[in-house]
């Protein structure tokens, strides 16, 4: 049977990673990321000192193994996403200089389009 200040450690860890998540899955909310941030460092302390009470061997290397596969994957997909638009923009530019040769487009079609691009 768990002792009681270790289930209060559990719940209050608990609590403060929910209180995070909720917060950052509502849109237009007052918590800043900041805030956000602040709760889940607490959660990862708590969850911690909670782990290391109850003796879980191997807590710390799974934490920072997930810190690592996690912050990888987001590097990956900035990469993807860069990639991606560079692509896109060469394209785009390639598009506009074929018809700026088929079409004799001039300087002002292209400074309609960007202006026309950046509204919608």
């Amino acid at each position: 049977m768990k002792k009681k200040a270790e289930i209060q450690r559990s719940d209050k860890w608990q609590g403060h990673l929910g209180k995070a998540l909720k917060q950052l899955g509502k849109k237009n909310s007052r918590f800043s990321e900041e805030e956000a941030a602040a709760d889940v460092t607490r959660a990862v302390k708590e969850a911690r000192t909670a782990a290391d009470d109850k003796g879980v061997v191997g807590y710390a290397e799974l934490l920072s193994s997930l810190k690592e596969r996690i912050r990888a994957a987001q590097i990956k997909a900035a990469l993807s996403v860069n990639r991606e638009l560079m692509l896109l923009y060469w394209q785009i530019g390639q598009e506009i200089l074929d018809r700026q040769a088929k079409e004799n487009w001039g300087t002002k079609v292209i400074d309609r389009l960007a202006a026309d691009l950046r509204i919608s």
